[in-house]
């Protein structure tokens, strides 16, 4: 049985990379889409399986660092290489994240069927992440992201490589195939501690061929499947409970080579422990080993996937808070646009009042110089005054309105003529004026009233300062 657990370590290593490793069918290339040889990959000890893609704002802010990483252990070691495979749409995006972020290390062939074989092998729920495994696929560190940043951080960053290095000979769990020659060894090749169901007889309770000491002093063999009877009698005339004991304390002792190196032995054994059911007087060593219920990938991988939720979670609400903190500042900036223009509206409302108080002024000024009053005949234009001139006492107000009353000293006027609205004042032609010769029409928006002075001279004054008010007013 001793075969089984040590038929990697007499290949050469070249043949073990070529035959066992996980990336020995990747197709390779650059940042610049050029082919390269699987060589650079497996001649590394230590590999950083990268996954990460354009669109996502954390693998952005991650990726300075891993390449900070890479530079600096390049720079003292060739036993390291990091494999890019790409989550991105489409080949172009990958390969423009590719250049404008000047990958140094390996990438995958866009949708290459390896890609997706790696994401079902390491469970990957999130990105970026970075796991790190020897060449054969070993795994030495699923949360690389995790150590990269805090040796980037920290500046050990060759400590950081050498923890991996001093992982790489002590890889318990092969991500690769099983041994064909050990289809029962639940550890893979090798495991810590050897094989416990590989061992020597004196330390190994179910080994084929091992010695048990007879009461009477003589050696016998103790087949597993068929007992000794004397043996089993031997068995039964001793305590039931102090048999079990020493039952569970050699079993213990068998898996503590396995639990070796990690770094809760005690949580280990205890598990172990407590999976071992009561071992009964009448049954066999390998009946014994059937019952024993080591840490199984079951339990490994309900362990991952709730971690691996977790992480995915977590990286789900940094991209929403990150696209939330994204839209906050695109608000806060319409938001200090939106102030800028009530700013100018505004200016622009006090301009315009000030120049509304300025023309009122210039206004009221203009009202006084032309004191425009006197007598005028108005020609009606309905009911009964219709066709009929009147005469009328004409009056303007400081605010363009001028007025007509039957008196000069009466307080109700009959009406008046909006001047703001006056488009314009002319005098009649010759075959329209009246007798005097003096009638001429004021026109606005509205109307056009028809006046009549008692002279032309009058007229002229008349038309003179309403041309002078409506020249004003234009400007």
């Amino acid at each position: 049985m001793s075969g089984a657990g040590s038929s990697h370590s007499n290949q050469p290593v070249d043949a073990l990379l070529l035959s066992d490793s996980i990336f020995s069918k990747a197709a390779l290339m650059n940042a610049n889409g050029e082919s390269q040889p699987l060589e650079k990959l497996l001649s590394a000890s230590i590999v950083g399986v990268y996954f990460s893609a354009e669109w996502c704002p954390p693998c952005r802010d991650f990726i300075p660092k891993l390449s900070s990483f890479y530079k600096e252990v390049k720079s003292k070691s060739g036993s390291f290489e990091i494999l890019w495979i790409s989550s991105d749409n489409t080949k172009d995006a990958m390969f423009r994240y590719a250049r404008s972020t000047s990958m140094p290390w390996l990438i995958l062939e866009y949708d290459h069927a390896l890609a997706q074989e790696l994401r079902d092998e390491f469970e990957i729920a999130s990105i970026p992440t970075l796991y790190v495994v020897d060449a054969v696929g070993n795994k030495l560190d699923h949360l690389g992201r995790k150590t990269v940043d805090k040796a980037v951080s920290e500046n050990t960053v060759w400590s950081a490589f050498n923890l991996w290095q001093s992982n790489v000979s002590s890889a318990a769990s092969p991500v690769t195939k099983a041994d064909p020659k050990g289809p029962g060894n639940p550890f893979g090749d090798n495991p810590p501690g050897g094989n416990p169901f590989d061992a020597p007889a004196s330390s190994n309770p179910f080994d084929e061929g091992s010695e048990e000491e007879d009461p009477a002093g003589s050696s016998r063999k103790a087949h597993p499947t068929q007992p000794d009877t004397d043996v089993a009698g031997q068995a039964k005339s001793e305590s039931p409970g102090k048999a079990a004991k020493e039952e569970k304390k050699g079993i213990l002792q068998t898996v503590s080579g396995f639990v070796k190196g990690k770094k809760d032995k005690d949580k280990v054994r205890r598990e172990v422990a407590d999976s071992i059911e009561p071992v009964q007087l009448a049954e066999t060593p390998s009946t014994a080993a059937s019952k024993l219920k080591l840490p199984g990938k079951a339990k490994t991988e309900q362990a991952k996937s709730k971690g691996a939720t977790k992480d995915a979670m977590i990286e789900e609400l940094q991209v929403k808070n990150e696209n939330l903190t994204g839209e906050v500042e695109k608000l806060r900036e319409e938001v200090d646009e939106l102030q800028i223009m009530v700013q100018d509206l505004r200016q622009q409302v006090e301009s315009y009042e000030k120049e509304k108080k300025d023309l009122e002024k210039q206004q009221q000024a203009l009202m006084v110089k032309l004191n425009l009053k006197g007598w005028l005949f108005k020609r009606g234009v309905k009911g009964v005054t219709r066709n009929v001139w009147r005469r009328r006492w004409f009056s303007m107000d400081d605010h363009g309105r001028l007025f007509y009353f039957a008196e000069d000293n009466d307080v109700s006027p009959k009406g008046f003529i909006d001047l703001n609205q006056m488009t314009a004042v002319q005098e009649k032609s010759a075959d329209t004026q009246d007798k005097n010769n003096a009638s001429f029409n004021v026109v606005t928006l509205n109307r056009t009233f028809e006046l009549m002075a008692h002279d032309r001279e009058t007229m002229q004054q008349w038309i003179t300062t309403l041309d002078s008010f409506f020249s004003q007013k234009k400007k």
